[in-house]
């Protein structure tokens, strides 16, 4: 019985990477060199949990314009602009996403973003003393 308790627990963990991988890296993301402009799917993290700063070949773009579908970051005065619009890998901090003609092409979670899932991941009661159920609790909120 235990075999099966861990096989859904590995289960839930790969949804839980998912999750967090697709919340990370907006599927669509355009630039005009010195704007970023990022569009989320519903359920979508909202604003608050967005970066606020997303770094592309070094120049640092802010936050300026957020809703729940869509953001915008603008160049920081001084940086340089982007060198090709049509390809630019953002990196938002725990995840880097790269996109081409608009289209999210590649995601990379940071080590730092699985250190903090697999610590905020409890599974109660270990070892599962009596009955056939038990619990699994995600250190934030999944949609």
């Amino acid at each position: 019985m235990k075999k099966n308790y861990m096989f859904i627990v590995l289960l839930t963990a790969l949804f839980f990477f998912n999750q967090a991988q697709a919340q990370i890296c907006p599927d669509n993301g355009f630039t005009n060199t010195t704007s970023l402009f990022f569009f989320y799917d519903a359920g979508a993290p909202p604003c608050v949990d967005r970066p606020t700063t997303i770094t592309v070949e070094g120049s640092t773009f802010n936050l300026t314009i957020c809703d729940s579908s869509s953001a915008v970051y603008d160049i920081e005065p001084g940086d340089t602009p982007i060198m090709n619009a049509t390809l630019f890998t953002a990196d938002f901090g725990t995840a880097t996403c790269e996109y081409t003609n608009g289209n999210l092409t590649d995601e990379t979670l940071s080590i730092d973003s699985i250190d903090k899932a697999l610590n905020n991941f409890v599974v109660f009661p270990n070892p599962v003393v009596q009955g056939n159920s038990f619990n699994v609790v995600f250190g934030s909120n999944l949609n």
